[in-house]
């Protein structure tokens, strides 16, 4: 079994009902705070990304629905719940929240317990006569009043209305419980920007030399001895004192200060809090290493990317055994076996697993019922929606990952360039390099890739820039740049 050397800290169970995600598996706690129980449920194989709490249950709100804490399979993408059934709004009705009925018609509402036509019947105490000058109707809508109708155009701060011309608004983005104002800033307040400046929901009378803000404190540019980092305003500071990364004035012609630790040497580089030499060792998140041949970093890790036993999945380190080596691949930062019975879903932001589900498939990083939705290049659609996709389509819409490929593979003809147009039945890359082993070349015309039907494939986006070969195109969660990539699969390509 592969073992993970990236460890996470155990979370404190809070007192709601929470979900949270660890690597694509969604937790749900609930504590009875009454009868002092705490019930709490791990769900493997679904992540808090699409998935959410049904009481002790996590579902995928594509295919299923949560009626009053009892999940449903979804009878159609407009579903909707009516009491704890779940029913298609579209060839179904709910009538007094309990009851649900066939829909007659498009035109059909709920009259009481049953149904009426308002375009041709009224709805009278349950009865649906036919519609006349007496007719009553109990499901009359009635449109707000005309001075309300021109109330709600107006500005509004708080409960109050005003002039965006002459006044403005002071407001707090976040609330907060301790402030130093002398006014309360979570309180909304109209003020004359004339005569005020408002600083994070805190009013100040405006000074000519004072018109910028530090969190709630105004202040200066051309102020002497003041120094604003991270929205807190110190003052009697010196000319040469500037921020730190943590939000901290110093004096870099004397010192460094490696996130909130301050070294007496000048010009340092920090790893974490502490120095180091970055011709001598690699820093990993906070953590150096003997800089070393393909040594890089996974995580707060370092590894050696010729060394098959270790495998990086989106900055988590995974040990593997030697009969694992051709059987595990990423998925995100979790690593699944290609026997197992969990599939994979790639798009450009996510890589999410799932478990494995009989006439479901994967829609960019979606997992999703085919009697429901269709996809095409990576767009849901409801079923019954016209589409341009053929029915016939075995490819999934998704990515695949670079950190998938074997040695093979990624040192055999792989390419890189930038999108430039999309069609229906290609996809065109420009300023295309061609990458065969440690040999990089520059393809002297535009590549296209094409495809016999563009749904098969994951809509790129329009100038960036991806790795495909003939067949497919890949993503990497595992570097933060296309150079970095670049040189991871030089680097491999090198031994």
């Amino acid at each position: 079994m592969s073992t993970v050397t990236e460890n996470s800290a155990m979370e404190p169970i809070p007192k709601t009902q929470t979900c949270t995600a660890a690597m694509g598996s969604l937790t749900i706690q609930r504590e009875t705070l009454a009868a002092g129980v705490m019930e709490r449920k791990k769900t493997e194989g679904l992540s808090e990304k699409v998935s959410r709490c049904c009481g002790l249950e996590a579902y995928l709100p594509l295919n299923e629905i949560c009626c009053n804490f009892s999940l449903q399979p979804r009878p159609s993408p407009m579903a909707e719940c009516c009491n704890n059934e779940a029913f298609d709004t579209i060839t179904q009705m709910c009538c007094q929240s309990t009851k649900i009925l066939t829909r007659k018609s498009s035109d059909h509402r709920c009259c009481y317990a049953g149904q009426y036509n308002p375009k041709t019947q009224c709805c009278c105490g349950g009865k649906t006569p036919p519609k006349g000058p007496a007719c009553c109707d109990d499901n009359r809508l009635f449109s707000p009043p005309k001075e309300l109708r021109a109330e709600s155009k107006l500005h509004v701060c708080g409960s109050t209305s005003y002039d965006p011309k002459t006044e403005r608004c002071c407001q707090r983005k976040h609330r907060l419980e301790k402030w130093k104002c002398p006014s309360n800033p979570n309180i909304p307040t109209t003020y004359d920007p004339k005569r005020y400046i408002c600083c994070d929901g805190c009013l100040s009378k405006l000074m000519p030399w004072m018109d910028q803000c530090c969190g709630e404190t105004p202040y200066g540019l051309a102020q002497r001895g003041v120094l604003c980092c991270k929205n807190i305003l110190y003052e009697d500071r010196e000319d040469e004192e500037v921020c730190s990364e943590s939000g901290v004035p110093y004096k870099p012609f004397e010192e460094t200060v490696c996130v909130s630790k301050w070294h007496n040497v000048p010009g340092g580089h920090c790893c974490g809090e502490e120095l180091y030499q970055p011709n001598k060792t690699i820093c990993c998140k906070g953590n150096s290493y003997n800089r070393m041949k393909n040594i890089y970093c996974c995580g707060g890790h370092a590894y050696n990317i010729s060394d098959p036993s270790h495998k990086c999945c989106d900055g988590t380190l995974y040990t593997l055994k030697r009969e694992e080596e051709n059987d595990m691949q990423c998925c995100g930062s979790k690593l699944l076996n290609i026997t197992s019975h969990e599939v994979c879903c790639i798009s450009e932001d996510y890589a999410l697993s799932y478990q494995a589900r009989k006439n479901f498939k994967c829609c960019g990083h979606q997992y999703y019922n085919q009697s429901l939705w269709s996809c095409c290049a990576g767009k849901l659609s409801p079923l019954h929606h016209k589409t341009i996709c053929k029915s016939s389509i075995t490819k999934e819409s998704k990515l695949q990952l670079v950190n998938n490929l074997n040695k093979a593979q990624l040192c055999n003809e792989l390419y890189i360039g930038v999108v430039e147009s999309v069609s229906q039945n290609s996809t065109v890359f420009s300023s295309v390099l061609k990458i065969n082993g440690t040999n990089v070349t520059v393809e002297p015309n535009v590549f296209t890739l094409n495809a016999a039907n563009q749904c098969n494939f994951l809509r790129l986006t329009a100038g960036k820039t991806y790795f495909f070969n003939r067949v497919d195109v890949f993503t990497d969660f595992n570097h933060e740049s296309v150079l970095q990539s670049l040189h991871f699969i030089l680097s491999k390509c090198s031994q």
